[in-house]
Parts: C-alpha cells; sequence; structure tokens
C-alpha cells in the first residue's frame, strides 16, 4: 500500500526522505524486509521492541544516495522507515515502565493502589453508582482508554484531585479504603510520568508542534527526568533511572546526533 502510494504520486526515493509509522509489527517487519537501509549511524542494537520480534532497523543518514529507481515493477522498496516518536514515547510510559517493576518491590503497591482505581473507575461507568461519585465529587470521572495516550496519567491525576474525598467515595461504594502508602504511591507516579506526558501531549499538538521542535522536546524531557533524582520519591524512586535509560535506548540515534 506504502508503495502503490508514493508510485502513484510519482515520487522517487531521492525525493523521500523517511517515512513515519508507529510502532507496530506490521510495518516494522515491512520496512525491515522492503525498506532502505542507510549506512550512516545505523543502530547496532539487536534488542527486539517489545511490540515486535524483528529488529530495529531504524538508521539515520547525513544524505541520501542519489535518484533510485526500480527497474522491476515486482520489486518493492520503501523508504527508510522511522517511528513516530509519540507513539515511541508513549510505549516508554506503557510497556517499559510494566517492564521496569516486574520484578522490583514496586510492584507490591503498584497493582494494590490500580486495582483500587480501577474498581473506582469500573463504578463510574454504571448508572447508579456513577450517581454517587457525582454527589460525591461534584463532577464524573474518566475513565482510561488503552488506545488514547496519556489516559491512565490524566484518570489517577484526577482522581488525586480529589484525594481528600476517596475515602467518602470507597465508604457509598462499600469499596475498601485507599492506604497512605497507596496514595503516596500514585503521587509518585503522577510525579515520574509528568514529563513524559507533557512531551507526548507537545509532540502531539497540531497546532503548537512544528517540524525541528522533537531535538529539543527530546533533550528537554531527558533533563526533567534526570532533575527528578533531587526530588524525594518516595516510593518510585528506583524506576526513575530505568525509565532515563530506556529513553536513552529508544531515541539513542537523536540524543547522540548519529
Amino acid at each position: 500500500m506504502l508503495y502503490d502510494i508514493t508510485s502513484d504520486f510519482g515520487l522517487r526515493h531521492d525525493q523521500l526522505i523517511s517515512t513515519i509509522t508507529d510502532n507496530g509489527s506490521n510495518f516494522v517487519k515491512a520496512f525491515a524486509e522492503h525498506g532502505i537501509k542507510l549506512n550512516i549511524g545505523e543502530s547496532t542494537d539487536d534488542e527486539a521492541d517489545e511490540e515486535s520480534e524483528d529488529h530495529d532497523t531504524q538508521g539515520a543518514s547525513e544524505e541520501l544516495s542519489a535518484s533510485f529507481t526500480i527497474p522491476d515493477k515486482d520489486v518493492i522498496t520503501l523508504p527508510n522507515h522511522l517511528r513516530c516518536a509519540s507513539h515511541t514515547l508513549n510505549l516508554l510510559a506503557t510497556t517499559d515502565f510494566m517492564n521496569a517493576i516486574k520484578n522490583s518491590a514496586v510492584s507490591r503497591i503498584h497493582y494494590p493502589a490500580l486495582a483500587k482505581c480501577t474498581a473506582i473507575w469500573n463504578a463510574s461507568r454504571r448508572p447508579k453508582t456513577s450517581e454517587v461519585i457525582v454527589n460525591v465529587l461534584s463532577c464524573s470521572l474518566t475513565y482510561p482508554c488503552p488506545t488514547r495516550w496519556n489516559s491512565l496519567y490524566d484518570s489517577i491525576l484526577q482522581l488525586l484531585k480529589y484525594k481528600e474525598h476517596l475515602a467518602s467515595v470507597n465508604i457509598n461504594l462499600g469499596l475498601g479504603p485507599f492506604k497512605e502508602v497507596q496514595l503516596e504511591y500514585l503521587e509518585d507516579y503522577c510525579t515520574l510520568m509528568k514529563p513524559i506526558a507533557g512531551a507526548i501531549d507537545y509532540l502531539q499538538n497540531e497546532k503548537t508542534c512544528f517540524y525541528g521542535q522533537l531535538l529539543p522536546t527530546l533533550f528537554s524531557l531527558r533533563q526533567r527526568l534526570h532533575v527528578l533524582q533531587e526530588k524525594s520519591l518516595r516510593h518510585a524512586a528506583p524506576l526513575l533511572k530505568t525509565m532515563e535509560n530506556s529513553l536513552y535506548r529508544r531515541f539513542k540515534h537523536f540524543l547522540t546526533f548519529q
């Protein structure tokens, strides 16, 4: 399909710098098999992405080859492949974060805390219990949507906005109360995710984000995560370095100007 689109518009490969897609395994595989491999700044990291078992073939180049033609119409060749930065940051906030807590003591707080949140969110989707929540909070709650980036962060942030009323919400819904350590962890989670969520929102903004702003955004995010080391994260501190390393791994070519 991608090849047909470029052919229909009469675009040559020397006119196409790159094609940007999300991190879906179908795209990765297609470009791995048919994409042009650039020979400057080629990645040597063989670690597979969580959403695909194919190796990352993304490279960076200072210049493209001269005009490229395809003599055989049966041969499909695609331009260089770049992964969508916003989608990659979303993987940092979801896949990488969950991998980080798997073998961490933080998981003993994370899962029970999220279970309490989920119980309230589920109640907010039922008419009768939703009315109970609105009566206590004077507003309805946002339910996290897996396909909407930052939705978990936004939903937890909204709950914490009404932290003083959560005990009353749980009592009226017949749910167990949050432990203090769980609320502390949720606050740590939002502190850790705030720079990442901000970067995703900024890069997705069609009105204020323009070409040339990806690099400043990535370097700003890297610095903001580093500065968090100075804050006293009570429960999420062990995850901070892991998230920094994941950011560097996913955007190494940009952060090292390769």
